[in-house]
């Protein structure tokens, strides 16, 4: 399979993760396994690869999407750089940017920050799910 069509798949895949924590009784279990799974799939981490750290995560990501470009099989150009942060910060911000839209959550850039391993992400978007839920 090529880059694209894997980029499409796996995209499609999250995409259907994102659902599955939308439709789902929000448990920090459930939750933590179906970020494992999304953070895999849009950082196109297919080696068996997992750290809890965010930023390893990231890193480990742009390494595998490096070694393509070498291969050949690659994306063509890979920013290093925007707006002055690094490509693992860039990495990051656009996983939360998505997690925020598709599950409509609230995460400003404070806590954003302090939320730097996928357990704390979990615990903070399970709070999120469940309270939405208790709401409604």
């Amino acid at each position: 399979m090529g880059s694209i069509e894997h980029i499409k798949r796996a995209k499609e895949r999250s995409d259907a993760v994102l659902e599955e924590l939308r439709s789902e009784p929000a448990t920090y279990e459930g939750v933590y396994e179906r970020l494992k799974e999304f953070i895999r799939l849009r950082y196109l981490i297919d080696d068996g690869f997992w750290s809890d750290d965010v930023n390893q995560l990231a890193e480990h990501s742009i390494e595998l999407r490096l070694a393509a470009l070498e291969d050949g099989g690659g994306l063509g150009d890979l920013s290093m750089n925007c707006a002055g942060t690094s490509s693992v910060e860039t990495k990051y911000a656009l996983l939360l940017i998505t997690l925020r839209k598709g599950l409509d959550l609230t995460i400003e850039p404070r806590m954003a920050a302090t939320l730097d391993t996928v357990p704390l992400l979990a615990a903070e978007v399970t709070r999120q799910l469940a309270q939405r839920a208790r709401a409604c």
